[in-house]
């Protein structure tokens, strides 16, 4: 009942206020770029224009311990992205130095020093296709298989594929796309098993075009992957996207879409894919213009629910979709020092 559901929800909110926040210190010789969580939560990688990877782990008490850390390209790191723990422990990162890496966690040792056996990162490929800075990296959802998507300042995507999951050291290329964009800063996938694979991908518009955000399928027929839409061509983003993120689907009718972009504002778009004879859709749910700067990230929590947002004026907000399905502002973290 309503009395029922208030008291949860005041208790919940009391011990979302009593939770204490770790602070975790990456040591980290420059500018973090990305931090990243596996699958569980449990383990974190975060990456830096120091050019490196730190690996670490979840300790009982809380605390976040670093387990390992190496040097990992030959320029500012920008992206690290797990792999799902079904093919193993896998992480790819993505760098300024023009290639992506696909990095092994293994066991060093073996049965005659049991006791001593250490885990240790090894990579396994370096994928050196793109002539420019690669942008972003993402594994695509489990049900596709082994498949990793990269996207660079030149405005290409290229999909991989490990077609041997028990050989991580082979990624043939599989397809190149020119998307047409000036640049593409960042990707994600379409996490529904029921579609056909997709990503949406978001960047600089080209001086013939004036779409941030585009939207490509794979075709089964063809095998082919081609533009499916347009995102935003009369109401989106008027500057550079900086992060796209695609919503879990929890038996939705439709999908969301979420966007960051250098105006300052969080975009949210309703994608209707329809059915054989229907065209897809997209209708522009919500623009948040809460941000005083640059919105650098997006990010949804499992059931997409919450979507959150961070951008150069400190912050963090998290957005929450009401029981009439209105997206509203739910919380905001703001860095003292900042602003």
């Amino acid at each position: 009942n309503a009395e029922y559901m208030g008291e949860e929800a005041r208790h919940t909110t009391m011990a979302h206020k009593m939770t204490p926040i770790p602070i975790v210190d990456s040591s980290h010789a420059d500018f973090v770029h990305d931090v990243s969580f596996d699958h569980y939560g449990m383990r974190m990688a975060t990456c830096s224009s120091d050019q490196r990877v730190r690996i670490w782990d979840k300790m009982h008490s809380g605390e976040w311990k670093k387990m390992d850390e190496w040097k990992a390209h030959l320029g500012p790191v920008w992206k690290v992205v797990w792999a799902h723990p079904e093919f193993g422990q896998l992480i790819a990162t993505c760098s300024f130095d023009n290639s992506a890496v696909v990095w092994e966690e293994v066991v060093e040792g073996g049965r005659k020093n049991m006791g001593q056996n250490k885990r240790v990162w090894k990579k396994r490929v370096r994928l050196v296709d793109s002539k420019g800075s690669v942008l972003d990296v993402k594994f695509s959802p489990k049900h596709l298989g082994l498949k990793l998507a990269t996207c660079d300042a030149e405005g290409v995507v290229r999909v991989y594929e490990a077609m041997d999951i028990m050989n991580v050291s082979y990624w043939p290329l599989q397809e190149e796309l020119p998307t047409k964009l000036k640049q593409c800063t960042s990707l994600d996938w379409n996490p529904s098993r029921l579609d056909a694979p997709m990503v949406v991908v978001g960047g600089e518009k080209s001086d013939s075009d004036s779409v941030y955000i585009k939207i490509f399928e794979y075709n089964d027929s063809t095998k082919k992957w081609a533009l499916l839409l347009n995102l935003g061509d009369a109401d989106g983003p008027t500057d550079v996207v900086r992060d796209v993120a695609w919503a879990p689907n929890l038996g939705r009718t439709y999908h969301l879409i979420a966007a960051a972009s250098e105006d300052r504002n969080v975009y949210l778009w309703r994608l209707r894919l329809g059915g054989d004879h229907a065209k897809p859709s997209a209708d522009l749910l919500c623009k948040f213009s809460d941000h005083k700067a640059k919105v650098w990230r997006v990010h949804w929590n499992v059931t997409a629910t919450i979507l959150a947002s961070s951008g150069d004026d400190g912050s963090v907000i998290t957005w929450r979709c009401g029981p009439n399905n209105v997206w509203e502002k739910d919380s905001e973290m703001r860095k003292p020092d900042q602003i």
